[in-house]
């Protein structure tokens, strides 16, 4: 069995060999354009990540168009983060579109899910707070509570990761 079978999420890019020795301190200001784009599709891509939630839980499926939608945000994410953030890849500018650029060099895949289970979409929230506050507990005094009492989603998401990974 491949790679490629094994893992519905496929991430590559490949390095320019002749990169710009100057270009990387203006990059930042290049993608000004696209973080201004991004900005809106992000507000987008978590309003039908919702909406996609409430589609599994009642249907067990990923609604086809909102799965190629964010998928399409991911991969403008990536490249636009090759070109400027991330790694200094490329100095080719990244385009403007959700579809894949067969000829720019940072790609994103993500395979379709057929089924989901409907369950598992209610209770993986749940899961994945409780994993949070495991964390939280460990790394703070009992008597020393949370200024603001919530979850914070960027620690919960690096969480989920070390859990999956682990």
């Amino acid at each position: 069995m491949s790679a490629a079978e094994m893992y519905p999420v496929r991430v590559d890019a490949s390095l320019d060999t002749s990169l710009a020795r100057w270009l990387w301190m203006v990059k930042w200001v290049l993608v000004i354009p696209h973080y201004i784009v991004l900005g809106f599709l992000w507000a987008g891509f978590v309003v039908l990540s919702a909406v996609a939630w409430v589609a599994i839980v009642a249907t067990g499926r990923y609604p086809r168009g909102i799965f190629e939608y964010n998928v399409g945000v991911l991969r403008w994410t990536w490249r636009v983060q090759y070109y400027a953030i991330g790694a200094f890849g490329t100095d080719r500018y990244p385009p403007f579109t959700l579809a894949d650029d067969p000829s720019y060099p940072a790609h994103l895949e993500i395979d379709y899910p057929e089924r989901l289970s409907r369950g598992l979409a209610l209770v993986k929230w749940w899961l994945l707070a409780r994993r949070q506050r495991e964390e939280e507990s460990r790394h703070r005094p009992v008597a020393q509570p949370r200024a603001d009492g919530g979850l914070d989603c960027s620690v919960a998401l690096v969480t989920a990761i070390q859990a999956r990974s682990a």
